[in-house]
């Protein structure tokens, strides 16, 4: 009976001890650093600013591989593949 419960403490164990994974609150994520060089993080990359709307803010063209997303009222031109920061512009 005792290797018995032994044994089973070994399947129970990694149960008791896994973590919980989820992202903390707003409040204790890290502000996000929108600077050249810097990289975008992959859940900021989808709010792509329309071709219309970079014309009437005077945002230059994206290059080949470029795109202006929008990150808490900054224009951030990225380059899509690696989300590495190519210019920042404030509203």
């Amino acid at each position: 009976m005792i290797v018995a419960l032994i044994s089973a403490s070994f399947f129970l164990a990694p149960a008791a001890f896994a973590q919980d994974h989820k992202k903390p609150p707003a409040s204790q994520q890290q502000p996000i650093i929108l600077k050249k060089g810097k990289m975008l993080p992959p859940e900021h990359r989808g709010h792509r600013v329309s071709d219309q709307d970079f014309k009437q803010r005077k945002l230059r063209s994206p290059g080949h591989g470029e795109r202006w997303v929008e990150v808490d009222g900054t224009y951030v031109l990225i380059n899509v593949a690696t989300g590495l920061i190519v210019s920042a512009m404030g509203r």
